[in-house]
């Protein structure tokens, strides 16, 4: 009689171990899903957000010779996803590749809020967003030879830290960046140009 209550203890025991080893191990592979979701997710963005900085280069590349028609979008950029990778906790600072994940969305966010913040304060048909002030009017002789030299600071900033963001989802997460739909176009960096 006490054998067979050892038999149901250690049965219920290895049912007990088992279900957790399930439980935790079902976790971990939710959580994994979740975290490939969530950077597919902000590399669709940085991918949006990319075009239309693209957009926005060819038209400072060509401003001293535009026509009437050519202007800018004035649409804001955007930054959903990647205030929810930040936010949502499935990131953790302690890793290394979290943490320099993390850093790089908190730049990458903070150049986008910047940039839109610049768009909703300065005025949707201003120019001064995208290009240096004192060359809006100038004169074709008088733009710089390199057009990177005609972009204005927060643009600037916004090129910069989009290629870094980029550069890093491609090196280290090249899964979410090609289903993102970076491996079906050129994923150039802008300065190049």
């Amino acid at each position: 009689m006490l054998a067979a209550w050892a038999y149901v203890i250690v049965g219920t025991i290895l049912v007990a171990v088992g279900g957790l080893f399930a439980t935790f191990g079902w976790n971990k592979i939710r959580s994994e899903e979740q975290r490939r979701g969530v950077i597919v997710g902000v590399a669709r963005e940085v991918r949006l957000n990319d075009r239309m900085i693209k957009q926005a280069v060819k038209l400072v590349a060509k401003w001293p010779h535009r026509s009437k028609n050519d202007i800018f979008s004035y649409e804001a950029y955007r930054n959903t996803h990647v205030s929810a990778a930040l936010t949502s906790g499935l990131f953790r600072v302690e890793k290394g590749v979290d943490a320099e994940l993390l850093q790089a969305l908190e730049r990458y966010e903070a150049a986008i809020s910047r940039f839109n913040a610049f768009l909703r304060i300065v005025g949707l048909q201003n120019p001064g967003i995208f290009i240096k002030s004192h060359l809006i009017h100038a004169q074709p002789d008088m733009w710089p030879a390199n057009y990177h030299e005609a972009l204005a600071e927060p643009f600037e900033a916004l090129i910069t830290e989009q290629e870094r963001i980029m550069g890093m989802l491609q090196h280290k997460y090249n899964d979410a960046f090609r289903k993102a739909g970076f491996a079906t176009e050129a994923a150039t960096p802008v300065s190049a140009h």
